[in-house]
């Protein structure tokens, strides 16, 4: 080997900050790799909270079974933080979005279930088990994007005791 090339190697192992400094023993361009190292993070942060009062239970009794009512209120809250360093939020790191954002979101709702046996435990027929209305309400108010009420009525029959329609 020329020692022109062997002096060219040499400019060139020196002058090249991304050579991997481990495998030589001179540390030239430790400095300058240093320089160019920034420390990156991200804080990220999460919370829910829930509240829930529910209650119910028999109202009165018909011939056909007890009137049962249930009753709840609930409360929802989510909440999110997300910070990453200067460096990746001015995009000099590659590979992050860098965005930093904050957010929360709350629900809350309440509902009830009425439920009315028409036929059923004392009075039944052979083919008539069992008759039950059921009429449900549920309203959610949302933080976001406003309320939603969602009405039920149901019937339930049995004309056998193993069948249910």
């Amino acid at each position: 080997m020329h020692l022109a090339d062997q002096q060219l190697g040499w400019l060139v192992s020196i002058n090249n900050p991304f050579r991997d400094n481990s495998i030589y023993r001179d540390t030239t361009n430790t400095a300058l790799i240093n320089s160019a190292k920034v420390p990156i993070f991200e804080q990220a942060r999460s919370s829910l909270t829930i509240w829930s009062l529910k209650a119910g239970g028999e109202l009165f009794s018909l011939p056909g079974g007890a009137v049962t009512l249930g009753l709840g209120l609930e409360y929802r809250d989510d909440k999110i933080t997300d910070h990453w360093d200067i460096y990746t939020q001015n995009n000099d790191v590659v590979g992050n979005d860098g965005t930093n954002s904050n957010g929360r979101r709350w629900i809350r709702s309440g509902y009830y279930e009425l439920t009315v046996p028409i036929l059923g435990d004392k009075w039944s027929f052979s083919d008539a088990r069992l008759l039950e209305i059921v009429v449900a309400q549920r309203y959610d108010e949302y933080s976001g994007f406003g309320s939603a009420a969602k009405p039920k009525f149901s019937f339930r029959y049995k004309p056998l005791d193993d069948f249910t329609i």
